[in-house]
This record gives structure tokens, sequence and C-alpha cells, in this order.
């Protein structure tokens, strides 16, 4: 069970961020917490939500963090980090929408995204590095262009659906549980893909595994 924090409070946690600052949204106050998130100086501050936003995006600005979504439910989430190499974290809760970069078509971002145990809807990827460990997602839009890493890494999860729409975007896989058959020049190096014999077989036919 984990503990309460107040906002502000730093405190240690085995993760890869280590001791760090965190703040704690909830239903009075959820818009301002985020807005002092993304404003925080130190390095990977924590969210942890304490409620579900169901009526807007919520728009992460800053480079790093996680967002603790702490079982709760969010409409979306605007991911704009958009330094190279710095990583927002999204965890352990419902995304129903989907999580985007901007609106539209053509602005892209230079940051890594990596989620974990996320029930999402649409992922539109924006030119970011996704980094997909765990969760199931019904859709991924692959979109971007050079100089943005505008990749998708997916190491374990489900999912319903997943096509590169334009420019240089692409998807690299290592794992992962489909209901479609991925391209095969999308498996890593000494990875294929294979026919799933698990119990969920009948939703999702095909897995990645290594060879």
């Amino acid at each position: 069970t984990k503990a309460t924090f107040k906002a502000g409070e730093t405190y240690s946690r085995t993760s890869i961020f280590g001791s760090r600052v965190t703040y704690v949204a909830t239903t009075s106050d959820w818009s301002s917490v985020i807005s002092a998130f993304n404003a925080e100086e130190t390095p990977n501050p924590l969210l942890r939500l304490e409620c579900d936003i169901t009526t807007t995006y919520i728009t992460i600005t800053r480079a790093d963090g996680e967002i603790e979504l702490n079982g709760h439910t969010v409409l979306g989430v605007y991911a704009r980090n958009n330094i190279l190499d710095k990583t927002l974290v999204i965890e352990n809760g419902t995304v129903t929408h989907g999580i985007d970069g901007y609106d539209g078509q053509g602005t892209y971002c230079y940051g890594t995204v990596m989620l974990e145990n996320v029930d999402c809807g649409n992922i539109w990827n924006d030119g970011h590095k996704y980094v997909i460990n765990s969760g199931t997602y019904e859709k991924i839009e692959m979109t971007g262009e050079a100089p943005y890493p505008s990749i998708v890494n997916i190491y374990g999860g489900y999912f319903k659906n997943i096509y590169r729409r334009f420019g240089t975007a692409s998807a690299i896989l290592y794992g992962g549980k489909y209901s479609f058959r991925p391209e095969d020049s999308w498996c890593a190096s000494g990875y294929s893909v294979k026919a799933n014999t698990d119990a969920d077989s009948a939703t999702y036919p095909y897995i990645v595994s290594a060879d």
C-alpha cells in the first residue's frame, strides 16, 4: 500500500528516479497541482492522482517526470515533453480517449514517453519516442519526421491496432500480444511474430518473442 504524500513532499522510492519532489492532485486542486508539476525545476518529479479527470485532457509540458495515475481515469494526456532523451512516465491507470502531443498533424516533440500498466485508447506519437512496457492499447498511429525520434518500442502489452501513418515513424517490437499480425519488418533483430498459444489467443492470436 502506498503512503499518502503531501504536495511538494520529497521522498525516496525504489524506481528509476530515486528521491524527488512529489505533487498530489485531488478533485479540488488538480489543475493548479499539474501546473506546479510542470513548473517544478528539479528533475523527475512525481505527479500522483487522487481523483479522476474526465472532462478535459491534462497537458504536460515539462521534459521529464512520472505520472502515477494511481488506478484513476483521465480523459487524455497531451504529452509535450520536448527534450531529446528526457523521459515522461505514465503508469497504472486508464486513459480513455488517448495520449497525444498536439491536435492535428505536423507539430512534433523530441521527448520520450514510457507507458506501464495503462489501459489506453489511442496513441498519436507525434514524433516522440515511445517505450511501452505493459498495458492495453486500442490503436497507435505513428507519425513523425527527421530529426525527431518518431519511433515506438514495444516490450510488452496488448494491442488492437498499430499502423504507420506517414513520415519516418516506425515501430520496433520486442514483445507484446496482438489482435492483428504485425509486420515482420517491425520485429527487432532476433525476434519474430508467432502464434499465441496462451488462453487469450482468441483475442490476441499473435505474439512477438525472441527466437
